[in-house]
């Protein structure tokens, strides 16, 4: 859950 949640932060990061 954790690890999802970061990596989906890293992709919406850079995506904004």
């Amino acid at each position: 859950m954790m690890l999802v949640s970061f990596h989906e932060s890293l992709t919406l990061l850079p995506k904004l």
